[in-house]
């Protein structure tokens, strides 16, 4: 039969207004196929900085809090619209 439902996934951390890095997510942009990588997010501007796919950490990354997304679908730009 089907499996059962996944382990719930622990609550992300509080962010700060600084920027920081989501990085191990499963990436999804318009037009491409998702992959595994990391967004770099200016919080204090609300833009994201830069999109890398894999394992490599972007330079803009440098100095930045790392938040572990692994297991966790990102959609970067799409906006909350509840």
């Amino acid at each position: 039969g089907p499996a059962g439902p996944a382990a719930p996934l622990p609550p992300l951390p509080e962010l700060s207004r600084g920027g920081y890095a989501l990085a191990g997510a499963t990436i999804h942009t318009p037009g491409r196929t998702p992959f595994v990588g990391t967004v770099v997010v200016d919080a204090a501007k609300g833009t994201i900085v830069d999109v890398k796919e894999g394992d490599e950490k972007p330079r803009s990354a440098d100095g930045l809090q790392v938040i572990d997304l692994r297991g966790r679908h990102l959609f970067p730009g799409l906006i909350d619209a509840g």
